[in-house]
């Protein structure tokens, strides 16, 4: 995203630029599938602030997401000047296709053809890193470069087809070029360049267009600006997101257990927990194993973090656990920690409630179920129990 305009700070010698990033994507039924919470702050020399001039700042950030159709909401907030401001949009990461078919159109106005260490930076390609920027605007000194991703390319038609691009102003062809797909790059993706120095200003359109036996089997496009305006600059970019091999297969193994793909969930947690077996780590992974029902591997690895000052996900899930294989004394002795430590949890006090009524004190466990009624009446079924249990 590109701010309008900056809120400064003074720090010490420097100046400081803060935003605050609020992200979630969500599942057509609404379920978050994933979430973050980031900060991004930039600090300025005095003539680093006055060399900006009258550039934007160009702040990016990249996550790994599996396939699938989600909604995404980005909430920013600017902490020195209190204003916020937010986006949402529509977002569809395909899982591969049979069909042929050129994917979304992705405009730059310049490459590094290195790739930055440690990590996956916004906006990498096999081999480098492209500059894109927010609003699409070129000067006629500028290169137009872009990058489209190819699937169904299979068998015969691989070396058969052919790429065409062409350059419209305002629907009259400025410019047309076929290419063979025989170089393309990892991942299908196409990438090519266009001179814009001889052009006129105005507004563009770029056609891409995949070719079989002289049939256009799909085609995508994507408009822009050239100004004669010298006035105009490309942003300074800020970027200081690098996902690396274990944070993509930490944050898509939440993914897919958000999704309830368990399964999967178990195999990419457990090659994270084994490359970082951290909290984090084995707390995703806990979860993954006891929702497949693997409890004695989920207690292999949580025990480890049975610690005083334990977080309450592993309080929860030692609990859950125990409760599982009907350890209901052990389970209760969690339970009782996490609502002395973290407070009132209608769900642990249902939990705790019904290892009392299996260890048989009753009157203890229907003494915490009317505490969980008092904070939540409309649990029906478990106001049902109780009446129950009243009459006999």
């Amino acid at each position: 995203f590109e701010p309008a305009k900056l809120s400064v700070e003074p720090d010490g010698s420097n100046y400081l630029v803060r935003f605050d990033l609020n992200g979630r994507i969500s599942d057509d039924q609404g379920k978050t599938i994933y979430q973050f919470n980031r900060t991004l702050p930039l600090t300025l020399t005095r003539d680093q602030l006055t060399g900006i001039g009258q550039r934007s700042i160009s702040f990016q950030d990249v996550f790994p997401l599996i396939p699938g159709d989600y909604n995404f909401d980005l909430l920013v907030k600017n902490p020195l000047s209190k204003e916020f401001s937010s986006y949402s949009c529509r977002l569809t990461l395909p899982s591969g296709s049979d069909r042929p078919q050129v994917g979304k159109v992705l405009l730059a106005y310049d490459f590094q053809p290195s790739s930055p260490a440690g990590g996956v930076a916004p906006f990498t390609i096999e081999p480098g890193q492209i500059l894109v920027q927010a609003k699409k605007a070129y000067l006629p000194s500028d290169h137009l470069i872009f990058c489209c991703q190819l699937s169904g390319l299979k068998g015969d038609l691989r070396s058969e087809a052919r790429l065409r691009y062409q350059l419209n102003q305002e629907d009259k062809p400025v410019l047309s070029r076929e290419e063979k797909l025989d170089s393309l790059g990892p991942d299908d993706i196409f990438t090519g360049q266009i001179p814009l120095n001889g052009s006129r200003p105005g507004y563009y359109t770029l056609a891409v267009e995949l070719l079989a036996s002289n049939q256009v089997l799909s085609s995508a496009r994507a408009n822009f600006e050239l100004s004669d305006s010298s006035g105009l600059a490309h942003p300074v970019i800020v970027s200081k997101a690098l996902v690396s091999p274990e944070d993509e297969l930490f944050q898509t193994g939440l993914q897919l257990l958000n999704s309830n793909r368990v399964q999967e969930a178990c195999q990419r947690l457990s090659r994270a927990y084994a490359a970082r077996p951290d909290l984090s780590q084995a707390i995703a992974y806990g979860e993954a194993l006891f929702r497949n029902n693997d409890f004695q591997s989920v207690l292999t690895v949580i025990k480890p973090f049975d610690r005083p000052e334990a977080p309450a996900e592993v309080v929860s899930l030692l609990g859950r656990t125990y409760q599982s294989i009907n350890e209901f004394s052990q389970a209760a002795v969690y339970y009782e920690q996490y609502l002395n430590r973290f407070g009132l949890s209608v769900e642990i006090m249902n939990y705790l409630g019904t290892c009392y009524f299996q260890l048989g004190d009753k009157d203890r466990a229907l003494a915490i179920w009317e505490k969980s009624l008092s904070l939540d009446a409309g649990q029906d079924r478990l106001k049902e129990l109780v009446r129950s249990l009243k009459k006999n």
